[in-house]
């Protein structure tokens, strides 16, 4: 029962996080669609600003589709532990820190080849890797050793927040790593 209940909030997640995604999907959908110009006008408008302009916005919509994936739904998943759990944590800690380490998990695969992989092909591993970063540091967050409860009335909440992050930001990569 609690693996089905998770499994669904995984799936909801992972529906948000396209749907957050939808508009630089129809973005990079109406620059791929100015691109087929050429083909139809026996290529009169071969060299135009419009086209290139229009290559770069494929290019930045779709190569980054990975990285708004792993956000995205690492947003949505930590902001439904925040709540669920009564957590003192900002969503958008786990959400970054899911980025960050998906790319570098990509520059570690790809090397010199990162940035071609942060779209389209990388989407599948964009999604296992915000899953399981924020099941992980979502379970560091709670089970940390120092809670550092004594500087909660004495630093402002969100240093607070920042300094009760850093052992789960820390161990998290190097979990999933090995």
């Amino acid at each position: 029962m609690l693996l089905t209940k998770r499994f669904l909030t995984w799936l909801e997640a992972i529906q948000h996080g396209f749907v957050l995604t939808l508009p630089l999907v129809m973005l990079g959908a109406f620059a791929l669609t100015l691109l087929q110009i050429p083909h139809l006008f026996n290529h009169a408008f071969q060299n135009s600003l419009l086209l290139q302009v229009a290559t770069w916005v494929l290019q930045g919509s779709y190569g980054i589709m990975a990285l708004t994936l792993v956000l995205s739904i690492s947003y949505r998943l930590a902001d439904k532990s925040q709540k669920k759990l009564n957590l003192a944590l900002d969503p958008m800690v786990p959400a970054l820190l899911a980025m960050a380490t998906f790319i570098a998990f990509i520059s570690l695969e790809f090397n010199q080849d990162t940035l071609a992989h942060l779209g389209v092909s990388s989407v599948a591993k964009a999604i296992v890797s915000a899953i399981v970063f924020n099941e992980l540091f979502i379970f560091f967050f709670c089970h940390r050793i120092v809670k550092l409860g004594f500087l909660q009335n004495d630093v402002d909440s969100n240093m607070h927040q920042a300094l009760a992050a850093i052992y789960p930001a820390i161990l998290t990569p190097f979990t999933l790593r090995y």
